[in-house]
């Protein structure tokens, strides 16, 4: 595999520039904490309110050790739940035909595999409620998954993908190539830092279900990163 200069660092620029140590983030993950969607005091007696129900829902993901991405993801969706019927609504009294008139009300704004996502979520949710004894959430547990249409996507031409590269500055044609030569998703990119770039040429990425795995880079990624550190060095945007 040649080299991006004459240089045994596989990140350095090819270009004679003085270079600098970049700045210890290539992308920035968010790591703030979650804000759980519904919060309030222990659990009451008497039967299980939705808004409770989600808050413990949340919590205990949180507490296996799940993204904060995902945890947020659930969250967002059970909210709009519990704004919908009202925390206090007794679970077990919201009956399968109220969800899926929900469900319809979501297709005036959602597309459908975002409605669907909504249903993956509550399957997720019901799921669990049945498994903690919380609640046998039938109705929640049943519902049908709408269906979704493909969609084909058509991939950029050469000319199409080469006119892309020449609009970008420094900084979006390495993070372009990255993502066309090594198949990265978006929020595997956005999490790399400076760190995580190998002295063989490979990048060390924290990719879905916080799994690390080794990903090796071709040579016109390396040059790009390499231009884009040595920008950083010198201190330009």
């Amino acid at each position: 595999m040649s080299r991006a200069s004459d240089t045994l660092d596989p990140w350095a620029s090819d270009t004679s520039e003085s270079k600098g140590r970049a700045s210890d983030s290539f992308g920035r993950r968010d790591g703030n904490q979650i804000r759980m969607a519904v919060r309030g005091p222990a659990a009451p007696a008497g039967p299980l309110e939705i808004g409770h129900a989600v808050q413990l829902f949340c919590d205990a993901k949180n507490a296996e050790g799940l993204s904060p991405r995902t945890v947020r993801w659930y969250s967002d969706i059970l909210r709009r739940a519990v704004a919908r019927f009202g925390a206090h609504a007794v679970l077990d009294e919201i009956e399968a035909p109220t969800w899926r008139t929900w469900l319809v009300e979501l297709r005036a704004t959602l597309a459908p595999v975002s409605v669907a996502g909504y249903v993956r979520c509550l399957h997720v949710f019901g799921n669990w409620l049945a498994a903690e004894e919380l609640s046998e959430a039938v109705a929640i547990r049943r519902l049908a998954k709408p269906r979704v249409p493909r969609k084909l996507i058509e991939p950029l031409n050469d000319d199409e993908l080469r006119e892309l590269l020449a609009r970008a500055g420094t900084r979006d044609q390495a993070i372009l190539l990255l993502l066309l030569d090594t198949g990265l998703r978006v929020s595997e990119a956005a999490g790399i830092r400076f760190r995580d770039l190998r002295p063989d040429g490979a990048i060390k990425v924290m990719g879905k279900g916080a799994k690390e795995r080794l990903v090796p880079v071709g040579t016109s990624s390396r040059r790009a990163i390499g231009r884009y550190l040595a920008q950083r060095g010198r201190g330009e945007p």
